[in-house]
């Protein structure tokens, strides 16, 4: 079940940890990727949270739609309105901050991994609940994994304070989203 993001770890190792460049190909060697990187550690960590909470959004908008628990839809909520607005702001940094790079279709040839949606799609009742509440805490794992790998680069006090702002509103979501489970 927990197959979701098992490629979190690696991803955030290239991008944040080695400082891989999003424009190199496939078959670029680690020397190559590194001379050939054009968007700072920050910006990728921008972009690659971006992505992330889109993937979130979705699941919680799909919780939303599909979950007759009032404390599902409650966090999933939460969920929606926390990270939409992060995106906001990630927008707003990017325009700023790097509109010169084309981090977006840099990452968009990555291997980004993506929550698996699927299984939701085809629960109902309390199964799809707990399935979506155990996609969540995944998906949350991954967001405070990225933050943590790429906080000691950032650059700009604002984008290191939202992710610091990402590992403890995550890890308190985390707790929450394991009591309603236990709770069904």
């Amino acid at each position: 079940m927990k197959t979701y993001l098992k490629s979190i770890p690696l991803v955030t190792t290239l991008f944040f940890g080695l400082g891989y460049g999003l424009q190199s190909s496939a078959l670029d060697t680690p020397a190559q990727m590194m001379a050939n990187s054009s968007a700072t550690t920050e910006n990728r960590f921008i972009e690659m949270m971006r992505m992330h909470h889109e993937s979130g959004v979705e699941m919680a908008q799909i919780a939303l739609q599909k979950s007759q628990n009032s404390d599902v839809k409650k966090a999933s909520q939460k969920i929606i309105d926390t990270q939409s607005k992060e995106m906001d702001q990630f927008a707003k940094w990017q325009k700023k901050w790097y509109s010169q790079l084309d981090t977006k279709s840099e990452i968009a040839n990555m291997a980004m991994p993506m929550m698996d949606t699927s299984a939701l799609k085809e629960k109902m009742g309390k199964d799809f609940d707990s399935e979506y509440l155990n996609m969540m805490v995944t998906h949350h794992e991954g967001a405070i994994q990225m933050a943590q790998d790429a906080s000691a680069k950032l650059q700009h006090k604002e984008v290191k304070s939202l992710a610091e702002k990402i590992i403890k509103d995550q890890t308190s979501e985390i707790t929450k989203l394991k009591q309603i489970e236990k709770s069904l």
